[in-house]
């Protein structure tokens, strides 16, 4: 029998105003231990599937190859703001592959981070590829075809040979078959993965400790604690300025491994621990995502007092207006008995 999900209840004075439905599967040493709501139906990871298809460049030898930095390999996870170093490092990669901004297939839109648009606007510019917040996938999915010979015109094919290794990559650590991983095409016209949220929460738990990740070749272990480390040394690249992915990477000294996904989808991973979250709001809403996933990983014991401190803005209880006026709460409420 499927159980209730978790609900984010929001109240104003004494009425509850809105409410967001969150399922949310945790896997832990082999197994889910903890599931509220429907685990086991497909859903779209959309950007939290990044750190899965970065595994490419490390696999075709990219990496080694165009000596791709820490920065490169973070980009490559992150769903960027448009900061003026996420434009480079994408334009540097670029660079070093022999191909320029027009190779992206990601199309272009304004950073989502206002301080960067404002000043395209003030200097009078259009955004380019480079600023949608995919370019350092996309960056690094055509270092792959460049390394490996590939067409990099229509690199994001369904049946482009590098799309069908990122959907080996994603089935051999979801633990399903590739025929069963259902694709779609995400907002920068990449194919993107839909797997059951256990096995996305599997993917994430294995991915942050590859040595217990059977079934899944050795270049892809590898690889996967080559971007893990990069995401840790450069938590910028995989979001920005206040965003919940750099800060709780930042924060927890790269302990814990966060992406979140369009449409209210977040992952998480404890390093070494083969500990995997994952989990999505009915609704699309990060707004019921982010206390939902702090909460759980106050739960496990595996966020300390401080650095829960520091993330307050992302789990905060109190609803403040602008004047910094307390007016309601944001409550987690789990299911009866869990």
């Amino acid at each position: 029998m499927q159980s209730p999900v978790t609900r984010v209840v929001l109240s104003r004075g004494d009425l509850a105003e809105s409410e967001h439905r969150v399922r949310v599967a945790v896997w832990k040493d082999g197994r889910i231990v903890h599931a509220t709501g429907d685990v086991e139906s497909p859903v779209y990871l959309r950007s939290a599937a990044k750190p899965l298809q970065a595994l490419a460049s490390a696999v075709t030898g990219a990496a080694a190859r165009f000596e791709m930095t820490d920065a490169e390999l973070s980009l490559a996870c992150g769903s960027h703001g448009g900061e003026p170093f996420h434009v480079e490092t994408a334009a540097g990669l670029l660079r070093k592959i022999g191909l320029g901004p027009e190779h992206l297939l990601c199309g272009a839109h304004a950073p989502s981070y206002d301080p960067a648009a404002r000043d395209l606007i003030a200097k009078g510019e259009q955004p380019t590829n480079l600023h949608n917040n995919c370019s350092g996938k996309h960056s690094n999915m055509l270092a792959a075809c460049v390394a490996m010979g590939w067409p990099v015109e229509e690199y994001v094919a369904f049946d482009h040979p590098l799309q069908r290794l990122n959907v080996e990559h994603m089935a051999a650590f979801a633990g399903v078959r590739p025929r069963d991983v259902t694709l779609g095409i995400d907002g920068c016209s990449a194919p993107n993965f839909a797997v059951p949220l256990s096995a996305s929460a599997r993917a994430f738990a294995l991915w942050a400790t590859p040595s217990r990740a059977t079934g899944v070749p050795d270049a892809a272990r590898d690889g996967a604690t080559r971007i893990r480390a990069a995401v840790a040394a450069r938590p910028e690249m995989i979001g920005g300025t206040k965003r919940v992915d750099s800060d709780l990477v930042r924060v927890t000294g790269g302990r814990i491994i966060s992406k979140m996904g369009a449409e209210g989808v977040w992952c998480l991973a404890v390093t070494g621990a083969e500990t995997g979250i994952a989990i999505k709001a009915e609704d699309g809403s990060s707004r019921g995502a982010y206390p939902v996933g702090l909460a759980v990983l106050r739960t496990l014991g595996v966020i300390s007092d401080a650095e829960w401190e520091q993330l307050v803005p992302y789990h905060d209880p109190l609803l403040r207006n602008h004047r910094r006026l307390v007016v309601g709460r944001v409550d987690v409420i789990p299911p009866t008995g869990v």
